[in-house]
């Protein structure tokens, strides 16, 4: 329907694909959808939060500056937005973390989350430049572009025979109908801690976790609906988990999607059948057009514009056997990947607070870059200072004497240990307190904690690689 003339086309096909992002044909003719998040109880993936919940990555408004000559004045812009020295963005520009919407509905409400992403620009920019304590550093400095067209992350996921779920892809489980690959890590956003206090449930800034993974290729059963027949899907809304939505919504991925979509589609014209059809029919016929491809041969290599990192080999691979009525394991061609659990114990530094990091949180990142190995974190507090709230056992302002009588006596359990399994780590090594604390000159900055992290990290490699031995 057009929005300026209200005038209606409408079209018959035998086939139709949904690449609008959205879903928006998908849901219009009944399709099985999703939307948000799943909770760890739903496929057990490791990186879901405990309570599933409608919270989506959200959209960014982007934008820059530019210095002039001259003084370039700007009008003051509030609207309710009440930055000060404290909340404000001391920046010239802003980039994909200038993210909103993440509590909001990305389709029934993206116009507002558009409009929102806008306003915090002009209202931050205004206190910039008129009531700033340095508004001289931005005299003469304007604005000199603000995204009119957010960009978008997350909405609805259609639903097909597969969804795509975290340990499809963490441990290489390999479907017969695999297709394009995704490479980018898994990537998710979060509202920034910081921006929450300020702004609790209109963030517009966003922090993320990443998570490398080996190049996975995306199985053709999740390029088509479960319950529309004819109905395709290729763009960010295929049939995965929001955890796996991290790693298979970036363009270029997407974009082969859709090549696949139109191998699929060529198949069922000619054989007169359905998505499905061709997966149960003619799948063969599909791994020949995928091998040819539809680009131009004999041209000069693309160029590698933001590639991301992925992992270099893979942690283990399954090889699952089609009975007819499901999949099962045939065989597994490497060892699975070992989980093991990691228990932070401490003080406030453990703990981390509303102004300063716990070394946990970098430490997390870290430990994702190992291959072979998942780690969980545990302990009965959790952090939720955090983007990804962690599980720990840190006791803001407690002794390490506390801590003895508590825990049944941490030295004595740790004599009794293996010598083989105890190793000691000085996270002070190294450790400057005028520059790696906040003001206190107690708590880690985010350089600090990054050091103990890295402290430990090398430490826990140390002691896999005993394990290994």
């Amino acid at each position: 329907k057009h929005i300026e003339t209200g005038k209606e086309l409408v079209f018959k096909a035998p086939v139709f694909a949904d690449c609008t992002g959205d879903g928006t044909i998908g849901v219009l003719a009944g399709a099985d959808f999703a939307m948000g998040r799943e909770s760890k109880a739903d496929y057990n993936e490791p990186r879901a939060p405990d309570q599933g919940d409608k919270m989506t990555m959200g959209s960014s408004v982007q934008w820059y500056s530019e210095q002039n000559t001259e003084n370039s004045p700007f009008p003051a812009f509030k609207y309710g937005l009440n930055f000060n020295e404290e909340s404000a963005q001391k920046v010239n520009m802003g980039e994909w973390t200038w993210e909103t919407g993440m509590n909001y509905n990305q389709i029934s409400d993206f116009e507002r989350i558009r409009d929102y992403g806008m306003m915090v620009i002009y209202s931050n920019w205004s206190f910039l430049k008129n009531e700033h304590i340095n508004k001289g550093k931005y005299a003469n400095r304007s604005l000199g572009w603000v995204a009119f067209v957010a960009g978008k992350r997350e909405s609805r996921r259609l639903l097909g025979d597969i969804i795509l779920k975290e340990q499809d892809i963490v441990d290489y489980v390999e479907y017969p109908d695999a297709t394009a690959s995704t490479s980018w890590q898994i990537d998710l956003h979060y509202p920034e801690p910081k921006n929450s206090k300020f702004f609790p449930g209109q963030e517009f800034k966003s922090i993320c976790t990443t998570y490398k993974i080996y190049p996975y290729p995306v199985p053709y059963r999740c390029l088509y609906s479960r319950n529309v027949d004819n109905l395709f899907m290729a763009g960010r809304h295929i049939s995965v988990t929001h955890v796996a939505l991290g790693t298979t919504r970036v363009m270029r991925t997407t974009g082969m999607f859709g090549e696949v979509v139109g191998m699929a589609a060529s198949l069922c014209k000619q054989n007169k059948t359905s998505p499905r059809g061709v997966y149960e029919k003619h799948l063969e016929d599909l791994k020949t057009l995928m091998r040819k491809g539809i680009g131009k041969t004999g041209t000069q290599g693309h160029p590698d514009y933001n590639p991301g990192e992925f992992l270099k080999e893979r942690a283990h691979i399954f090889e699952l056997e089609d009975t007819g009525e499901t999949l099962v394991i045939k065989r597994e061609i490497k060892k699975k990947q070992k989980r093991l659990t990691i228990m932070g114990l401490g003080d406030s530094i453990t703990e981390g607070g509303e102004n300063f990091q716990t070394y946990l949180s970098p430490l997390q990142q870290f430990l994702m870059s190992i291959a072979g190995y998942q780690f969980e974190f545990i302990g009965p507090r959790i952090n939720t200072y955090n983007a990804e709230p962690i599980r720990h056992s840190g006791f803001g302002g407690k002794t390490v004497e506390y801590l003895d009588r508590e825990i049944d006596s941490i030295a004595a359990t740790i004599v009794k240990m293996n010598d083989r399994h105890v190793l000691l780590a000085s996270t002070g090594e190294g450790f400057d307190w005028a520059r790696h604390t906040i003001s206190d000159k107690v708590h880690p900055n985010q350089a600090g904690a990054e050091k103990m992290a890295d402290v430990w990290f090398v430490t826990i490699k140390e002691l896999l690689l005993q394990d290994e031995k």
